[in-house]
């Protein structure tokens, strides 16, 4: 495995001998986009947003988007990945994970 890193020491690129190189970039010292390369051909294209608690706020995975909301410690409690909800105690340990069912 090979690394190059941007002048501000953050990975700028990873690449795996004969297998695939992936490719970052950053807004904000945040990661924003990683691309995945095998030779000429696109494997995969990741873009993040961040809330203002640099929480993840959406994924887009080649077009596919998936939203998440957090509880005040920062703790994910919804993702519209899968629709999931989480619940938690006073302590913010996490007590449920529920599956809603899309009607």
């Amino acid at each position: 495995m090979k690394y190059d890193y941007w002048k501000n020491g953050i990975v700028a690129k990873r690449q795996v001998a004969g297998a695939f190189a992936a490719n970052m970039q950053y807004e904000n010292d945040k990661l924003s986009q990683i691309q995945y390369d095998k030779g000429a051909q696109s494997l995969n294209h990741f873009k993040y947003e961040y809330d203002l608690n640099d929480n993840v706020m959406s994924r887009n995975e080649n077009n596919y988007v998936t939203n998440f909301s957090y509880a005040p410690l920062g703790q994910v409690k919804t993702s519209s990945e899968f629709n999931e909800r989480y619940t938690y105690d006073g302590c913010y340990n996490r007590l449920t994970r529920a599956r809603l069912q899309v009607k």
